[in-house]
C-alpha cells in the first residue's frame, strides 16, 4: 500500500530536491524558472501542496494541487493548471503503479484534503517518454494537442503534404509583397540582447493585444515579465523573430525539451503587416529550423486553432480526471460533463 506526505508548497526547497534526483521525469513546466515566475504571480499562497507518494520508505512521485474554490465546491485541482500548458505528477523513481493501490490513494488523499472533488485537467498521457502513472485511473477525453511529427521526414517533402499549390503560391506571393515594403530578415537570436529584444517585443505586444479585448493584463504582465527574465540566458528557450527594416513585426517563443519543440507564445503586430500574415511567414521558418536541428516533435500546445491546423500532421489527447466525493462534488461533476456534452468535447 502507498502512502504520501502533505508538505506546504515551496519551490526552493521542491528544485533542490529535483537537483539531488537522478533520472527525474516531469513536465518542464516544474522548471525552476517557472515554478518561480507561477508563485510569483500566484496571490493566494495558503493552500497549495507538494504530496509526496512513497511505498514503504522509497519515494516514487511528487503532485502539486492546490486547494481551491470552484462556485460552490471545494475542489483539488493541479497547482497553476491555468498557467501551465500541462501538468503531471513529478516521477522520482520508475514503478509499476497498480491501478486499483492507485485509486484508493487518491480516495484517500481527497479525504485528507476534506473537498468535494478532485479534478486534474492538462494531463499527457506520456511523461517524457514514460507513461503517465495516472493513465491508469478513470479519466477521460480533455483537450486535442495538435503536433507536427518531423521523423523521418524533410522539409520539403513535409511541406509539400501539408500544403497546396494554392497555399504555396499564396505564401511565396506574401513573402515577395512583404520584401518590397523594405528588407526582411528572419532572426533567431543567439545572445542576450537579441533575445531581449524579442522577449520585449512579444510581451509588450500581447498585453496591447489583451487591452484591445478589454482583458485584464495584471496576471499576464506579472507572469511572463517574471518568466522571461528569468530565461533570458537559457539556452533551451529559442526566440525568433521576422523583422522588417530592423523592427520586429512577428515572433515566436518556444522551448526544446531533448527531441521537442514547445510552441509557447506567438505574437505579430496587428497593424499595417497582417495582410502579410507575417505570423505564418515566421511560424513556417520556425518549423523549417526544426527540420534542420533534427527536432522530431513540433507541439502546438493547446487551442484548437485554425493556423495549426493547418501545419500539423499528428495530435495528442490530454485526459483530466473528475472524482466527486460529496453530494456537491456530485453536482459539480455532472454539471461540469453536461457544459463538455453541449461543447462538444
Amino acid at each position: 500500500m502507498y502512502k504520501f506526505k502533505v508538505n506546504h508548497f515551496a519551490p526552493k526547497e521542491l528544485v533542490e530536491k529535483f537537483q539531488k534526483i537522478n533520472q527525474i521525469k516531469k513536465s518542464f513546466f516544474y522548471d525552476k524558472e517557472w515554478l518561480n515566475a507561477c508563485t510569483n504571480n500566484h496571490i493566494n499562497k495558503k493552500n497549495i501542496y507538494a504530496v509526496e507518494i512513497y511505498l514503504e520508505e522509497t519515494i516514487l512521485m511528487i503532485m502539486l494541487f492546490e486547494k481551491k474554490k470552484k462556485f460552490f465546491c471545494d475542489v483539488l485541482t493541479w497547482l497553476f493548471d491555468e498557467e501551465i500548458n500541462f501538468a503531471t505528477p513529478i516521477i522520482i523513481k520508475k514503478h509499476d503503479f497498480k491501478k486499483k493501490d492507485l485509486e484508493e490513494l487518491i480516495q484517500r488523499i481527497l479525504y485528507y484534503f476534506n473537498v468535494d472533488l478532485m479534478h486534474l485537467d492538462k494531463n499527457p498521457k506520456y511523461i517524457e517518454n514514460e507513461l503517465n502513472p495516472l493513465n491508469f485511473h478513470n479519466n477521460s477525453h480533455s483537450s486535442k494537442i495538435l503536433k507536427i511529427d518531423l521523423k523521418k521526414k524533410q522539409w520539403d517533402e513535409y511541406y509539400q503534404l501539408i500544403s497546396s499549390n494554392k497555399t504555396r503560391q499564396t505564401d511565396r506571393r506574401k513573402k515577395k509583397l512583404l520584401l518590397n515594403e523594405g528588407k526582411v530578415e528572419i532572426l533567431f537570436a543567439n545572445n542576450i540582447l537579441e533575445k531581449k529584444d524579442i522577449l520585449d517585443f512579444t510581451i509588450q505586444n500581447k498585453i496591447s493585444f489583451l487591452k484591445k479585448k478589454n482583458l485584464n493584463t495584471k496576471n499576464f504582465e506579472n507572469l511572463y515579465s517574471k518568466l522571461f527574465d528569468d530565461v533570458i540566458n537559457n539556452p533551451k528557450y529559442i526566440c525568433t523573430a521576422l523583422k522588417i527594416d530592423n523592427k520586429i513585426i512577428s515572433s515566436i517563443i518556444g522551448r526544446v525539451e531533448k527531441e521537442k519543440y514547445y510552441y509557447i507564445m506567438p505574437s505579430y503586430l496587428e497593424k499595417d503587416f497582417t495582410k502579410y500574415s507575417p505570423g505564418r511567414i515566421l511560424l513556417k521558418e520556425q518549423i523549417k529550423w526544426c527540420f534542420k536541428k533534427k527536432i522530431e516533435i513540433f507541439d502546438f500546445g493547446p487551442g484548437s486553432f485554425d493556423y495549426k491546423n493547418q501545419w500539423a500532421n499528428s495530435f495528442e489527447n490530454y485526459f483530466e480526471i473528475l472524482v466527486p466525493k460529496t453530494f456537491l462534488g456530485h453536482i459539480f461533476s455532472v454539471f461540469y460533463k453536461v457544459k463538455k456534452l453541449i461543447k462538444g468535447l
